[in-house]
């Protein structure tokens, strides 16, 4: 049974499933991008925003967190950008969560001297912040100088919804390699401070400064995990050729649980509001939606702890696409997965159809 049915598929879907698919849409938008770039899309370059890698000191054998800043943010949808720097110097260390994505995949290429970084949104993100926070250690034979970080991208690498090439300036940064405080014990701590929040499923980074030499300890805090509404929320109103669903969604993250489907008709029988992103006024219609399509499960706990661990991007995508190559028409399941997530637009349903034969066709090739 293909796992994205179209209507009654598992009520349950892990964050690291919806990684996977913001993944998977991700390498549409570039698809996209490339192929829609003719006028005839009508995007425009868009050149605002303006992005600075941090600048931090450190010495031999240090763990350093640098931030990469993004202000004055015209709305950005996607992001896949290189973040270079010196691997003979640094040795990358992992990667935190900023204040204005949600998600991300990052590859470090040292033989190239670069971190590959891609972003995509479901929608325009439009706050200002940390875009990610990079995690690197000073070798030991690092000499006392600035060691830059940089940003490097084409033109396309940033969009927005629509498709607009946005055109941030750069203002590089880097790690100012000091010998001061190198013998210093470190004994004379002050308190942690929150570099980078956790989230539900992914560790946060909190920091101690030396009061002696200034050098900084760093350690992982843990993920929080998912609370979920006591609200059913609808995620794709119901029409009359084609039902609806309604979920239970995390309070922090767009993850959800407990999903059942309800028809125009029962809409309209149980004052169900029938908009994208609305909330029930009354929980016990999505409760008894939920015993009679599913008798033998229980709702989820508001409180779920985080997993153990997590499967490689990689392996997801792997699941994905065989799927799709399933035969009497079950891949229809996956573009129903794609129109739920870009409800009421054509245009990006063709251009992700399109994508996913290009896709299939160099997999079967």
């Amino acid at each position: 049974m293909v796992k994205y049915n179209i209507i009654f598929f598992k009520h349950r879907r892990k964050s690291m499933k919806k990684r996977a698919f913001s993944f998977f849409i991700c390498i549409c938008v570039a698809l996209s991008l490339l192929i829609f770039s003719a006028p005839a899309v009508s995007a425009a370059d868009i050149y605002q925003g303006k992005i600075e890698v941090g600048t931090v000191e450190g010495i031999t054998g240090d763990i350093v967190a640098v931030p990469i800043k993004l202000t004055e943010n015209p709305g950005i949808m996607a992001v896949t950008v290189s973040i270079t720097y010196d691997p003979e110097v640094l040795k990358y260390k992992g990667a935190y969560y900023g204040d204005i994505f949600n998600d991300y995949t990052i590859a470090n290429h040292p033989d190239r001297k670069l971190i590959r970084l891609v972003i995509c949104e479901m929608r325009n993100k439009t706050n200002d912040g940390n875009i990610i926070i990079l995690k690197f250690q000073v070798k030991d034979n690092a000499k006392a100088e600035l060691t830059k970080i940089g940003l490097e991208y084409s033109r396309g690498d940033f969009c927005n919804w629509n498709l607009d090439k946005i055109m941030p300036t750069v203002t590089p940064g880097g790690i100012n390699v000091a010998f001061n405080g190198e013998n210093c014990p470190h004994k004379n701590y002050g308190k942690w401070t929150v570099v980078s929040k956790p989230t539900c499923v992914d560790k946060g980074l909190n920091e101690r400064v030396c009061e002696l030499c200034g050098h900084k300890e760093y350690k992982d805090t843990d993920p929080i995990g998912h609370t979920y509404s006591d609200k059913w929320t609808v995620d794709r109103p119901a029409t009359a050729e084609k039902e609806g669903t309604m979920s239970r969604y995390c309070i922090r993250c767009d993850d959800y649980v407990d999903r059942v489907s309800f028809s125009l008709e029962q809409s309209e029988e149980n004052n169900i509001g029938n908009d994208i992103w609305s909330e029930l006024p009354d929980n016990s219609v999505g409760d008894e939606l939920f015993k009679e399509q599913f008798p033998d499960e229980e709702l989820t706990p508001n409180q779920e702890k985080p997993q153990d661990s997590l499967p490689d991007v990689e392996d997801i995508i792997g699941e994905i696409i065989p799927e799709a190559e399933t035969p009497d028409g079950e891949n229809v399941s996956v573009l129903d997965k794609i129109a739920e997530a870009f409800p009421n637009y054509a245009t990006w349903l063709k251009i992700l159809i399109i994508a996913i034969v290009v896709l299939l066709i160099l997999i079967l090739v």
